[in-house]
């Protein structure tokens, strides 16, 4: 099956435990028996709120914020409380502790017109744990993927350039800025600790079409204005990777059957750098984030480490691989010098392979393509090559050679997925 349409995707991923930040600027049909269309529970609030339910609901959804779990905190910052956190080793795992509370210049009072969620830290610290030592397939062509927030991953294979390692639903790390930025090439430690710990989801996911003046789906031509005319729906969770989807009114619905389109967040997920300034509802604030219902705070762009990092450890992924700032150097597994980490990932020229395809001008992942061949980049798939690190500040002499994830100054930035496996990773 081929056909030409241009999906625009208007939720954005949340860092909850069910997932999706979500915009919606339509009103949505939902099953008025459960809420399986409504945004997950914890899932970030609407920026823009769909009609329906009280607070903003629709029909049988709860109202952001007002889900499970999903209770604003309200808690004002203190300083020298919320902003403490801790690095430490134990039983072969990094540990960490944290707030989730960003110490940026002048983040607080937080301000954010196209986001009315107020950023709160937590009452007691999270601790999270990830392995020192990562575990990778030892098969080609194979990642981990994980399909709740915080959870054990899976491996999983791909087998074509359709298949090749799609973007991660959920949160992928953990990242904070260098508090000392001589220490490069050092694991954050007890002595090496950065400035805050936050959580990474650098990937959008939202649903929807263009329609035209008629109201149905337009069938050809790419649209050149994706802030306008939008057709989307309320519960674009990780099903929108596996099954097909059907229009009904103004919504889509899931279908376990082939339907109209085929697993449309697995071609079209946001690739937010793309349309950040081009679409309000997927605006991200001056850091680089916004927040979610309960207050956490998390990152979805690059805009805090750009500068200044080269060499120096920014985060974790979740399988305990470090990431390394904008500007590193690249290694080989023998430690031959590949110079600055640059991306493999290239532009689609051909769309014709995918059931349901279309140039999205740059603004979906899909859009983009790796090339293994590529004689600019040196990187892989997850944006990894390796660096060589030292365990903390005290070692000054020795490093190991370590497979790191980098952010790179073109497409994905930020690893688009992990390598290596994931196990339970929050232990709160």
């Amino acid at each position: 099956m081929k056909v030409n349409i241009l999906w625009i995707f208007l939720l954005i991923v949340s860092c909850s435990d069910d997932s999706s930040d979500s915009v919606d600027s339509t009103t949505a049909e939902t099953d008025t028996t459960s809420d399986e269309g409504c945004p997950p529970p914890e899932g970030d609030a609407y920026l823009t709120p769909p009609s329906g339910g009280p607070g903003g609901g629709s029909g049988n959804c709860p109202p952001p914020g007002g889900g499970p779990g999903q209770s604003a905190r309200n808690i004002e910052p203190v300083d020298g409380v919320h902003d403490q956190i801790t690095v430490s080793l134990s039983n072969s795992q990094r540990v960490f502790t944290t707030y989730f509370w960003p110490t940026y210049d002048n983040f607080w009072p937080y301000t954010f017109d196209n986001n009315p969620n107020t950023p709160s830290p937590y009452d007691s610290p999270q601790t999270f744990s990830v392995p020192e030592t990562p575990s990778y397939p030892t098969n080609t062509n194979t990642y981990n993927y994980f399909s709740n927030k915080y959870g054990a991953s899976s491996e999983v294979s791909w087998t074509d350039s359709i298949d090749e390692v799609p973007a991660q639903f959920w949160p992928i790390g953990l990242v904070g800025r260098p508090s000392n930025t001589l220490n490069t090439k050092t694991h954050w430690a007890s002595d090496n600790l950065p400035l805050e710990i936050l959580p990474l989801e650098p990937l959008p996911a939202a649903c929807g079409g263009v329609q035209d003046s008629s109201g149905s789906l337009e069938w050809d031509g790419a649209s050149t204005d994706m802030s306008s005319d939008v057709l989307t729906d309320t519960g674009c969770d990780i099903s929108f990777d596996t099954n097909y989807v059907s229009v009904s009114g103004n919504s889509f619905t899931k279908d376990s059957t082939s339907g109209t389109y085929e697993k449309p967040g697995y071609y079209f997920r946001y690739y937010l750098p793309g349309v950040q300034g081009k679409i309000d509802g997927l605006e991200m604030d001056v850091f680089g984030g916004h927040t979610q219902p309960d207050g956490t705070w998390h990152v979805h762009l690059t805009t805090q480490f750009e500068n200044g990092y080269e060499d120096t450890v920014i985060g974790y992924g979740f399988d305990g691989t470090p990431i390394m700032g904008l500007g590193s150097s690249a290694f080989d597994i023998d430690g031959n010098d590949l110079g600055l980490a640059k991306s493999r990932w290239e532009r689609r020229t051909e769309y014709v392979e995918a059931p349901v395809s279309q140039d999205g001008l740059g603004a979906y992942h899909y859009d983009y393509i790796y090339n293994s061949e590529s004689s600019t980049g040196n990187v892989d798939e997850f944006n990894g090559a390796y660096s060589c690190l030292k365990q903390s500040a005290a070692d000054t002499e020795n490093c190991v050679i370590t497979y790191v994830y980098f952010l790179t100054e073109d497409y994905p930035q930020f690893p688009r997925n992990i390598r290596g496996a994931v196990t339970e990773v929050n232990e709160n």
